[in-house]
């Protein structure tokens, strides 16, 4: 289908330049033509990338391309320049119209020129500016070139012109050039021009021109190329095909005579030596001494060839008509139904003796691929099913099958031979077979435990009747079968491993030895050290034979970063390396279980399939993989999967300031506190995968370490206190290879006026003069009334005085009580797809824990908990400023932005008093987009439990209190959540609560209470209610301590 698009684009173009009306009949004829191409189109695997004007080019026709000291491609269209990094195209503009590029260079100066047909600009890559060469106006430049000595050579319509020291020097048929249309220019090892033009080949040496014209072997007169090989061989691309120079005349060598007749106009040498040629009606190469075509059947964008271009990183570019694209080969192919398969659902691989490959189809039976051609087998040749599960081979020869419901078949000599339950295996519903080392044959049943076939005979296994049968197999649902160093027989099932050996089982039932019980097993693999690992549904296990700890024989080996690549393993081989290749629900991943180095193999290397096959993975006897998936077998190809060791092309591009500045990131800058909140931004230039460029960064002065690994190329640091500082980054491209050094730039952030010694010395000051001052007349009023007071109040009378400061107190509290319990919700939220529950218990009359929830719009809930300082009335005013504070907020500001107010606003509230402080989470949940964003200030971790996984997971997100700092900032961080999921956050009270023999309740109990409630699927009211009572048993007759929250979120749909 990738094919039938590319013509559809390419109409679609069509019709733009000529300006056709799709509702011209012509054009509905020609575009039902495209859909009637022939099917064989869908079994090419496609070799190139393709980016033309839907990507950003301003016109589709490409005449010519470059690449910069940075790494950026430079693309010259017919309607102008682009500046391309390997996703983005900007249009540089040279003149008020765009034009049309005739030729581009960089030179040794690292100058881009750029001819157009008009004018000759030198352009400064960094600024973009461009300068008009008044020597070379009006002028068609169609190529420069830069010798050895530095001289620049243009080749125009009017002859050579050669600019040395600011002075043009011309070369035209008068100074004996063939022809004053020269095309382009080159210089060989010896220093010898050699000269395109529109009558032969000219070279130029010692002052002296010589020419070759179609006399001296030349296939045309018209030359469009001159090119230099690495050998020092010369060859010409005609309108007639090309030539090579045998050091007198031009020859044609007999297998590229079938280039005869084609307009060659460019010739390139890949990093292998291989020629290729650009011609008007597709592109050739020149590989193993066969001439191959790639076409637009070949995922080429168009077959009008204009320029080819090899980059830094030896990626292959073909400037077209219809755009540019770029090729590098796949390290994968693929065979389908259009290449001879009879089905595209391959369940296994294996080699026989002879080198041929077979494939196990389900419902398409049996073939056998000799390298050439596709050769299958069904029930008409004799085999039982044509669902096919299962597929191994033996030292002599023989193809073993597994069908689904009819036993199992043998294929030898080109007869196949059948066994079922009337021949004695254990049962027809077939899951797995396996040839061991001596020839025998082990077959794994649906629900009948294990067949093993040996001189003729079976003899079966079965799980044991009760737990007295120690030594029998752990379950009867067999899943994979294996053989270890040592000879003896692993067998995989639904609920646990068994090894066979001596006519014995040792066994490991899920939930023993290590094997979680909520692990499900599908597949195992020995590599060549001997260990043997289990690929499961959660990751990848090692066996552990000699473990110290006598209750876990098995460990999880996972990499510190992306563990999710791991999940769903459904197939494991070994390489020669020690490297484990995993089949897993994203696809191929290459493992070194040492190192935890990983590669991932997708759609950029070849791999389009996603659905892997059970235990379908296969390595041949030349260290190739094949992986049998729903969509063909995939043939990666070791040879061609080469490591790309160029890193990344690192650039500062710019920084952004809060004052909305626009900044050069160099050494030296100075920004002041009105500028102190910024957004670096950086790109990792590497063509060969753009898309899997990382970065990692940090800010000296700031950060402690490195950040984790990133894909977005930007750094963003709010609020940056005074002082200087050097940001470094780094780049690492598609395999891991990262940039030997980072890229760093100084700057200095401004001490503000307030903060100077000499504004603190004076603010002290004021500040004591202040205190000195209000003391002694406090100090004096008060001796004053007290004297007063003492004369007029009997002890009588200070009693009466007491009851009612004492009466004013509580109904003071009383007041507060009332105002705390309207800063609380009056009722759970009533939200789709959410059920949400919050209470709190507080210590006073007056608490200082708060929760509150925010219905955004109608996918997003916000969900507020909080932890004023202290108790009582000063802690109930923190939560009220609090409550105002997100009331203004929560719809105006984005999550980061509203906690950095709250901290301003609280911070003010609190006028400097060291006690006063807020903790507060802060969480929005999005029920479409099924993610949640917190940022937390100080509270607890909140809890996420993952239905799918039965596991609970703490959301570490850390952030100062509020009011404590103003220079404290605040991260977001994201959590996906599913169906039956639950959020669970609290207040400190809650894990720190303390009983009567002072032992405090803790997280880990905590955590405890949680994973023993969620499990049966509770109701949020139910779960908060069996947290607290938890809690509250635990404390028995201790009077409360501080204010105990909690709500909770269970995901509904």
């Amino acid at each position: 289908m990738q094919k039938i698009m590319h013509r559809v684009a390419d109409f679609n173009r069509f019709l733009v330049l000529k300006k056709v009306k799709v509702g011209n009949f012509q054009s509905l004829i020609f575009l039902a033509f495209l859909f009637l191409l022939p099917i064989s189109l869908f079994s090419q695997n496609l070799t190139f990338t393709n980016y033309s004007v839907e990507k950003g080019l301003p016109h589709p026709s490409v005449l010519n391309i470059v690449q910069d000291s940075k790494g950026y491609l430079w693309v010259g269209t017919k309607n102008g320049l682009s500046k391309f990094d390997g996703i983005n195209f900007q249009s540089v503009p040279l003149t008020k119209s765009n034009d049309f590029v005739l030729s581009i260079f960089y030179d040794n100066y690292q100058t881009l020129w750029v001819s157009t047909s008009t004018e000759l600009f030198k352009l400064n890559t960094e600024t973009l500016m461009s300068q008009e060469v008044e020597e070379l106006k009006n002028y068609f430049v169609h190529n420069v070139f830069q010798d050895k000595e530095r001289n620049l050579w243009f080749a125009t319509n009017f002859g050579l012109k050669k600019l040395k020291n600011g002075k043009v020097e011309t070369f035209s048929t008068e100074n004996g050039l063939p022809e004053n249309f020269v095309s382009s220019i080159t210089q060989d090892k010896k220093g010898k021009l050699w000269f395109a033009t529109f009558n032969g080949v000219a070279t130029f040496e010692n002052g002296k021109i010589n020419s070759f014209t179609e006399e001296k072997g030349l296939p045309n007169k018209n030359v469009n190329q001159v090119f230099i090989r690495k050998n020092g061989e010369i060859w010409v691309g005609t309108n007639n095909g090309v030539a090579r120079f045998n050091g007198k005349k031009f020859e044609v060598p007999k297998r590229f005579e079938k280039l005869k007749n084609k307009k060659v106009v460019s010739i390139l040498e890949d990093e292998e030596g291989n020629l290729w040629f650009g011609t008007r009606s597709g592109l050739y190469t020149d590989q193993n001494k066969i001439l191959k075509k790639y076409s637009i059947n070949d995922g080429l964008g168009n077959d009008i060839v204009n320029c080819l271009f090899l980059d830094s990183e030896k990626n292959i570019w073909v400037g077209t008509e219809f755009g540019i694209a770029k090729f590098y080969p796949k390290v994968f192919e693929v065979f389908t139904t259009q290449d001879g398969l009879k089905g595209n659902n391959v369940s296994g691989v294996t080699q026989d003796t002879k080198g041929n490959f077979w494939f196990s189809i389900f419902r398409s039976g049996l073939t056998r691929f000799d390298g050439n051609r596709f050769i299958s087998y069904s029930t008409e040749n004799g085999l039982l099913s044509n669902e096919i599960v299962s597929i191994s081979k033996a030292e002599n020869g023989r193809i073993w099958v597994a069908t689904k419901e009819n036993g199992i078949s043998v294929f030898q000599e080109g007869v196949f031979r059948n066994f079922t339950t009337e021949n004695g295996l254990a049962s027809n519903e077939v899951t797995k077979i396996f040839v061991d080392s001596e020839s025998n044959v082990w077959v794994g049943t649906v629900k009948d435990g294990l067949s093993k076939f040996s001189n003729g005979k079976f003899k079966n296994y079965k799980k044991a009747i009760d737990e007295s049968e120690l030594k029998k197999l752990v379950d009867n649902h067999i899943v994979d079968i294996l053989e270890d160093s040592e000879g003896r027989i692993w067998v995989a099932t639904q609920n646990g491993i068994s090894i066979f050996e001596n006519e014995k089982f040792e066994s490991f039932r899920l939930g023993e030895g290590g094997l979680s019980r909520y692990l499900e097993i599908n597949s195992l693999a020995v590599d060549f050290e001997k260990d043997v690992w289990i690929g499961t549904d959660k990751g990848l296990l090692k066996y552990l034979p000699n473990s110290e700890e006598t209750d876990k024989y098995f460990e999880s080996v996972l990499p510190k970063e992306q563990q999710n690549y791991f999940r769903g393993i459904t197939s494991i081989e070994a390489d020669t390396s020690n490297n484990l290749w995993l089949a897993t629900n994203a696809g191929v991943l290459r493992f070194n279980p040492k190192t935890h180095d990983f590669k991932r193999y997708g759609k950029h290397e070849g791999f389009t399939a996603f659905s892997l096959n059970k235990n379908a993975t296969f390595r041949d006897n030349k260290n190739d993989f094949w992986f049998g998936t729903t969509k063909g077998v995939f043939h990666f190809q070791k040879k061609k999967d080469k490591i790309n060791t160029l890193a990344p092309y690192l650039n500062l591009l710019e920084i952004q300031t809060s004052a909305k500045e626009i900044l050069e990131p160099k050494n030296g800058l100075v920004l002041s506190q009105t500028q102190n909140s910024l957004t670096i931004n950086f790109l990792g230039v590497s063509l060969r995968v753009p898309e899997k460029v990382l970065y990692r960064y940090k800010l000296e002065g700031l950060d402690e370490g490195w950040s984790e690994e990133v894909r977005e190329g930007k750094a963003a640091y709010p609020k940056l206190p005074s002082g200087v500082y050097t940001f470094l980054v780094k780049a690492g491209n598609n395999d891991g290879v990262w940039t030997k050094e980072p890229v760093e730039f100084t700057f200095e952030v401004l001490t503000p006026w307030w903060e100077t010694w000499y504004f603190y010395i004076f603010s002290t000051f004021a500040f004591l003069l202040l205190i000195w001052e209000g003391k002694r007349i406090i100090v004096h009023k008060l001796e004053r009334e007290h004297s007063e007071e003492l004369e007029k109040i009997t002890q009588e009378k200070k009693l009466e005085i007491a009851a009612l400061q004492n009466k004013r107190y509580r109904e003071e509290l009383e007041q507060g009580a009332r105002i705390q319990a309207a800063m609380l919700p009056s009722q759970d939220p009533n939200f789709e797809g959410l059920e949400v529950h919050g209470v709190s218990v507080f210590a006073t009359e007056v608490g200082g824990d708060y929760y509150d929830f925010f219905p955004l719009s109608k996918t997003q809930l916000g969900i507020s908990i909080g932890d004023a300082t202290g108790h009582g009335i000063g802690s109930g005013l923190l939560v009220a400023t609090t409550k105002s504070g997100m009331l203004m907020s929560v719809k105006n500001l984005e999550i980061e932005s509203l906690m950095d107010n709250l901290n301003d606003v609280i911070r003010e509230t609190a006028s400097g008093k060291s006690d006063s402080a807020m903790a507060l989470c802060y969480s929005i949940l999005d029920i479409e987009k099924r993610k949640m964003i917190t940022v937390s200030g100080g509270m607890p971790y909140p809890y996420h439990f993952v239905a799918s996984e039965k596991k609970l997971e703490e959301i570490r997100v850390n952030g100062f209190l509020l009011g404590k700092s103003k220079w404290a900032s605040y991260k977001a961080v994201e959590t996906s959540f599913q169906k039956d999921d639950y959020f669970i956050f609290i207040s400190d009270g809650l894990p720190e609560a303390f009983n009567e023999l002072s032992q405090q309740y803790g997280y880990e109990r905590l955590k405890e209470l949680i994973f023993k409630y969620v499990t049966v699927k509770p109701s949020a009211r139910e779960l908060c209610n069996a947290l607290i009572g938890g809690v509250k048993e635990f404390m028995k007759t201790r009077p409360q301590d501080d204010d105990i929250t909690v709500v909770v979120v269970k995901v509904t749909k």
